[in-house]
Formats: C-alpha cells, structure tokens, sequence
C-alpha cells in the first residue's frame, strides 16, 4: 500500500506541474505557508485538517470525513470497542473519542490506524465497511475505500489543469 503522505505529496508535485506553480506560492495560497511544500518534501507528514484544505484549493474532495466514516464503519460491523482499535493501531486509547471531537491525525497515524483496520477485518467485513461508507457519501460509490488509490478523487466532474 502506498503510503498516504507520499500520494499526497506527489499530488501536489502533480498540480505544481501542471499549473506551472511554483512550490513557494503554492504553498502561500493554499496555506499561507510559503515552506509547506519544502517541509512535505523534507518527508514532514501534514495533519488530515492541513491535507484537506490543500487538497480542495487543489479542487479534489477532502478525506477527513471519509476516514472517520470508514473508522466507524470499522467499529459498527466489527463490535471492536473504540478504546481497543485506537490502542491497537496508535498506542492511544483515546483515539477515536479524539478524532470524534474533531482531533486531526498526521497522515502517517491515518497510515497506522488504517493497516491496522485492514489487516484485522475479513473480506467480508472490509466489503461492509467499504458499502456503509458508500452509503454515508453516495458520491464516493463505486469508488474505493479512501485512500486505497493515489490518485484524489475531484470535486466535480472536470479535470483540474
């Protein structure tokens, strides 16, 4: 699996291309971080929060949302307590309750939680997680689990040049 913080910097290296962009603006629209496409580079991990709002100045769907539904999908079809997943995946028990409250992981802790949620679910289980977290974002159907691809699923139909 491709790690979620390396897609998403090549993302932004992707766009910066494509829009002739320079790191430096980049970074100073999107954020008004001039050094944040330097500190991603550097292999800094960005919170989910600061991903997202890059990600929809790029045009593409934010993925906080779809990561707690997929968590909570998880919870809801395994019976696994919050408290258990979020100790076996983070070492922090607290976790979920956390994310619930609004907490933005670092894309290499979305990593963790999301193997860990993979390798201790069946096929079955993970195809009910992937249909209850369709059914919470019906535009998402037919698209797979989130972050299960490299490539950020747009906004709107177009293609972002």
């Amino acid at each position: 699996m491709i790690k979620l913080d390396q897609a998403f910097y090549w993302t932004v290296e992707a766009y910066l291309r494509r829009h002739e962009m320079s790191p430096a603006r980049f970074g100073q629209r999107s954020l008004g971080d001039p050094c944040f496409v330097a500190d991603i580079a550097k292999g800094r991990s960005p919170s989910l929060r600061t991903a997202d709002r890059v990600l929809v100045f790029m045009g593409f769907a934010p993925l906080g949302q779809a990561f707690v539904d997929e968590v909570e999908a998880f919870l809801a079809i395994t019976g696994i307590k919050s408290s258990e997943l979020g100790y076996a995946a983070t070492g922090n028990p607290s976790f979920v309750n956390r994310l619930r409250r609004g907490t933005s992981p670092r894309l290499t802790t979305v990593d963790q939680v999301r193997s860990w949620i993979i390798e201790n679910s069946s096929a079955e289980e993970h195809r009910a997680i992937r249909d209850e977290c369709a059914s919470k974002a019906p535009c998402r159907c037919g698209v797979p689990l989130p972050f299960d691809h490299v490539a950020f699923i747009p906004l709107n139909a177009r293609v972002v040049h």
